[in-house]
C-alpha cells in the first residue's frame, strides 16, 4: 500500500489526545500501513491543527490528513468557538486543496470525564494541595513561550538575586530560635525557586503572616506519597518519616527578584513579633 497519511496532534488535554493518537496509529497499522508511510506532528491547540494541516497539504505529499484533538466545555463560551472554528478549518482545508481529512477533534459535556480531563491537563490537582490522580501540565502556548524567550536571557540576574534574598533572610530568620533554617551545602548553588524554614508552629505563623499581608505560604501540607493520585501504591502514613515531618513545620516566605530589603524586613519583623 503506497498511501501515506499526516497526522496533527494537540497538546492541549495530552493524556486523551495521547490515547486517541496511539489508538489511531495502531488502527493504520492493523490496515497495513508502515511507519515511513505515517508523518505525525503537534501543535498547542485544537485551534491551530486546521493551519498545521494546511502546510502539509500544501506540500502534496499525503493522501488523507487526520486530526486529533480534545476540547472541553468549561464555564465560558471559549468551548464553542473552538469547537466550531477548528471544525470549519477543517472543512476549508479539505475544500481548498481537495484532500479528505478525518476529524479526530473529540467535544465533551460529560461532566465526570471533563472533570477527569480538567484534572489530567493540570498536574492532577484537586486544589493547589490535593493530587487526585497523576496528570501533566501541558499548558505552555505561544503566549507563554514568548514570555519564557524573554526570561531567559535574565536567568542568571534573577538567580542571583534570589540568593542575595535567601541569604538576607537567613541571617535575619537565625536571630529567632523557634524558626530552624535548612542546611546551606557550600557544594551546591541552591537559587531558592522557594525559600523554606522550619517551625514547630507552622500553622499560627502561617495564619498570622496571612493577617499581616505576607504571601506566605506551605509546600506542601500533605507529602505527595500520601495524595490520592498514588493511593494504588498502598503507603500509609509514617512510611516516610522525614517527609511526614517536613510537611508538619515548612513554610515558605516570598523571595523573587523583585523584593525590596523593606518587604524583606518587614517579613521578618512580622516572623520576630509573633513569637516574641
Amino acid at each position: 500500500m503506497s498511501i501515506k497519511v499526516g497526522i496533527i496532534s494537540s497538546r492541549f488535554n495530552q493524556p486523551v489526545v495521547d490515547e486517541l493518537l496511539q489508538a489511531c496509529l495502531d488502527k493504520l497499522k492493523e490496515h497495513g500501513l508502515e511507519s515511513d508511510q505515517i508523518f505525525h506532528q503537534t501543535v498547542p491547540g485544537a485551534l491551530e491543527i486546521p493551519l498545521a494541516l494546511d502546510l502539509l497539504a500544501l506540500s502534496k505529499k499525503y493522501d488523507v490528513l487526520i486530526a486529533i484533538g480534545a476540547v472541553i466545555r468549561g464555564e465560558t463560551y471559549h468551548f464553542e468557538v473552538v469547537s466550531d472554528q477548528s471544525a470549519f478549518g477543517l472543512i476549508q482545508v479539505q475544500l481548498n486543496h481537495h484532500i479528505p481529512i478525518i476529524n479526530g477533534i473529540i467535544t465533551t459535556n460529560n461532566d465526570e470525564l471533563a472533570d477527569k480531563l480538567r484534572l489530567l491537563r493540570n498536574h492532577g490537582l484537586i486544589d493547589r494541595d490535593t493530587i487526585g490522580l497523576m496528570g501533566y501540565n501541558s499548558r505552555l502556548d505561544t503566549f507563554q513561550a514568548v514570555v519564557g524567550n524573554w526570561l531567559i536571557p535574565q536567568t542568571k540576574d534573577i538567580a542571583i538575586q534570589r540568593i542575595k534574598n535567601a541569604a538576607y533572610y537567613d541571617r535575619g530568620l537565625s536571630e529567632i530560635k523557634e524558626i530552624t533554617i535548612p542546611p546551606r551545602p557550600k557544594d551546591y548553588k541552591i537559587v531558592y525557586h522557594l525559600y523554606i524554614v522550619f517551625t514547630e508552629d507552622r500553622d499560627g505563623l502561617l495564619e498570622h503572616c496571612i493577617k499581616e499581608g505576607i504571601e506566605a505560604k506551605v509546600h506542601y501540607p500533605v507529602p505527595i506519597y500520601r495524595q490520592e493520585g498514588l493511593s494504588y501504591l498502598g503507603h500509609k502514613e509514617g512510611d516516610f518519616q522525614v517527609s511526614d515531618a517536613h510537611a508538619k513545620k515548612i513554610i515558605s516566605f516570598p523571595c523573587d527578584q523583585h523584593l525590596s530589603i523593606e518587604e524583606q524586613d518587614y517579613v521578618i519583623e512580622t516572623v520576630k513579633n509573633y513569637f516574641r
